[in-house]
């Protein structure tokens, strides 16, 4: 995920960092976009997975992050 600053976009490698992973993109990006939706993954579907950080500055990071997309332009659906 782009806006924030703690938590890494990618998924759990057994570390004990925060990761903000979208779930189409990773975990179900072989499944057809029908099945995905069908079982509620939809494209802007986000998984938080807590680490070990502090939980104020987690919660500083995220709304910072929510600020950020609020206010950033739309981008087009791919194809």
């Amino acid at each position: 995920m782009p806006f924030t600053a703690g938590a890494a976009g990618a998924p759990n490698l057994g570390g004990s960092e925060s990761l903000v992973t979208q779930m189409s993109m990773m975990s179900f990006f072989d499944y057809p976009a029908a099945y995905r939706k069908s079982i509620g993954i939809v494209d802007n579907l986000v998984r938080l997975a807590r680490g070990l950080e502090d939980i104020e500055d987690l919660i500083a990071d995220l709304k910072q992050a929510l600020a950020k997309v609020r206010t950033s332009p739309r981008r087009p659906k791919p194809g």
